[in-house]
């Protein structure tokens, strides 16, 4: 699974709205939908790692696409 798979997967297992997401992670909207839009994309690793904390997972979850039930939650 890639990283715009893995992000998009784990917002709708929580039930969350992209615009939801932005809002728990503390970044814009543009930046969920460019990680989620499957376009290369540099997201700052700052706003990387709100994602990651605001989807309740290690940022290797979404780095690698390791299914959610391998690993752990933060």
């Amino acid at each position: 699974m890639n990283i715009f798979k893995s992000v998009r997967s784990r917002r709708k297992e929580l039930g969350l709205t992209q615009k939801q997401l932005a809002t728990k992670a503390s970044v814009s909207l543009s930046v969920v939908q460019q990680l989620e839009g499957g376009k290369p994309y540099n997201p700052k690793s700052k706003s990387f790692f709100k994602v990651a904390k605001a989807l309740e997972v290690e940022i290797d979850l979404l780095l690698f696409g390791r299914a959610w039930s391998e690993g752990k939650g933060l």
